[in-house]
Formats: structure tokens, sequence, C-alpha cells
């Protein structure tokens, strides 16, 4: 079975760092201009992404492109036009199969505030493709409540890249303990972690990634800014608890969760919000610590917890990097994807 994959944009998902021409699948991803200097989204990038939303030569690429490739299955990343409709031809002219994967930013769009017009219009292209397709590919379960179809749904979740993140030194905490999260952008779920450590005199977070460039000043928190995925280990190893703490949002229930994977495979202590997937990806607890949403006493209790017995919070740690490699390496779940994909009709 030949198998293209179409990307309307790069981005870190599943379908990246994988060789997947072991897998007899092609990967095409749509051009995007970069902002060299600015590092936040500013209002040209926002009018190259519209422009990417209708870019014509590359819907033209695509229109002659698609049907070189002579795929058995399509599958679309991102509902835009330019990804959309030529699947949507390829599908009927030629009358292979057509999968739409998809997640909760898409079906959600219309109620965000920023980009109203981009939002609006993938939105309408979200359930254009939803008519069309002969079955979505989800990276969370609770998404089937918000598509509503019938039609085939294919699991398939971020999963982790265990060969590309290496296990982090391990280092006791003593007097205090160092915590790290990472985020790729700034949003008020985090509020309550940032104000609980801002009361800690034991405890101190560490932040990096594109979050940095969004924070303020925050007490008793450092932002060691954006890294590289290979540094990510280096960076881990300098602290004792790796954190996925949230205030509750609906959305969050909706995710697949990317960093989750990317601590497992760092082999430290991992804490994080009991929300959608999550208690599922770190085994109910067997594999890091679960609290409920916003409830920042529960993490600080944890984190004294964590610090009293560190042991037993490592073993935790290193049952989620098995995990990570044995049942969510991104290159199992692509090989169980095709074996589904046989019985697709």
């Amino acid at each position: 079975m030949k198998i293209l994959v179409v990307k309307g944009e790069a981005g870190k998902d599943i379908w990246e760092d994988v060789k997947l021409s072991k897998f007899g699948i092609k990967k095409i991803v749509a051009e995007k201009t970069k902002q060299k200097e600015e590092k936040t989204e500013t209002k040209d990038e926002i009018r190259l992404k519209l422009k990417n939303l209708f870019h014509l030569r590359y819907f033209f690429f695509l229109l002659k492109q698609i049907p070189r490739e002579k795929p058995d299955v399509l599958i679309v990343k991102r509902p835009y036009p330019t990804t959309v409709l030529p699947a949507i031809l390829y599908k009927i002219i030629f009358r292979k199969k057509f999968l739409m994967h998809l997640d909760e930013w898409e079906i959600n769009k219309p109620f965000r505030p920023k980009l109203g017009f981009k939002n609006i219009m993938l939105f309408i292209f979200t359930y254009v493709s939803i008519a069309f397709a002969d079955g979505f590919v989800v990276g969370n379960k609770n998404l089937k409540k918000l598509i509503h179809s019938n039609k085939p749904f294919f699991y398939l979740p971020n999963g982790a890249i265990p060969w590309i993140i290496k296990p982090a030194k391990i280092i006791k905490p003593k007097k205090k303990i160092y915590c790290l999260y990472i985020g790729g952008s700034y949003r008020k779920v985090q509020e309550p972690m940032y104000r609980a450590f801002a009361s800690m005199k034991n405890a101190k977070l560490f932040v990096a990634g594109k979050v940095c460039n969004e924070l303020g000043e925050r007490k008793n928190v450092v932002k060691l800014g954006e890294f590289e995925f290979k540094d990510l280990s280096k960076i881990a190893s300098k602290v004792h608890v790796l954190l996925a703490t949230f205030d509750y949002h609906w959305h969050l229930q909706f995710t697949s969760n990317v960093k989750i994977f990317d601590y497992m495979c760092l082999r430290k202590p991992i804490i994080a919000s009991e929300i959608g997937e999550i208690p599922e990806y770190l085994d109910y607890g067997k594999a890091g610590y679960l609290i409920k949403p916003g409830d920042m006493k529960q993490l600080k209790r944890t984190l004294k917890m964590i610090k009293s017995n560190y042991n037993e919070a490592l073993e935790k740690a290193k049952y989620a990097r098995k995990l990570a490699e044995e049942k969510y390496d991104r290159r199992l779940l692509i090989k169980n994807l095709l074996k589904e994909l046989e019985n697709l009709k």
C-alpha cells in the first residue's frame, strides 16, 4: 500500500523525525515563509499565514503532484483550501482513499479570538474535509465526540522519539528542588503554576521554549529561552522534575500532548495535570504523578513527596522511558497505523 502524507504547514508531530520511506510513506510539506528576526507572531507573520492559507502555487503543485505519486491512501494534515481541494479531486477522479488528520484546533477555530477570518475559513474547510474524507486520523480518542461521524477513526497520538531524546543525567535534590516546564506559547492555563512557584521557598521553576518570548518576569522563575532538541537532555540534566501542570480548559481534553512524550524519554520524574489522555500516557500514575488541573496545593505536596523519596520517583521515570520505547515510539505507532489501514474499504 502506497501512502502519501500532505502537511499544510511544517511543525512537530507524528510525521516528523521518522524515516517514513521505510514504511512506504512519502511526505509533502507546504511551503512556509519564516520571519528570521522576529520570534513572536507579528502582523506581518499573520499576513503570511493568510497568504499560505490561499497559496495558489502550492494548490496547483499538489493538483499535479498527488496524481504523480499515485497513493492508495492520501492523508492530509491541516484543512487548508490548498490541501483539501486537491485531495477531494484526487479521491473523486482516481477513486482512492482520502483520510483527514485532524486535531482539536481545527474543530474549535471559530471560537478562538485571534485571526478571525482565517479561523472561519479553516472551520469551513474542516467540515468540507469531514464530509468528503473516507476516515479520520486523530491524536486523541476524545475527538470522536467533536467530529460526529460514523466513518472509521484511526488513533495516532504524536508519540515519542526515544532514539533522538536520550535519558537525562540524574541529580538528586538537596536544599531546593528544581523543576522544568517546556512550552510552545504562553497561555492562561499556565498561570496557576507560575503563581505557585512565586510562593515556594524550596523550589525553583525553569522555563524553556518559545513561551519564554511571551512570558514576563516572574518571581522564582528562570527563563532558559528556546533550544534545539539535541540539547533537551542537557537542559533536563540540571533539574529534578518535569512539569506539565495546567489550569482546566475544555480543549486540553482533546489534545495529544507532545510535551509529555518528550518528558517520558528523558527518564526524569513527571508531574502532570489529570486532563484528557495524559493519565493514560502515564499509565494512570505508574509512570508519573498526576494532579488535579489548577490544584497548586497538590503540586506543592507532590514536590515535597518527590523530594523526600526521590528513588521512588526515579522508578516511575524509568517506567515512563520504557513506555516511550515500547508503546509510544513514533515508528511503532506508524507501523500499527499501516496494519489498520490494510482493512480500510
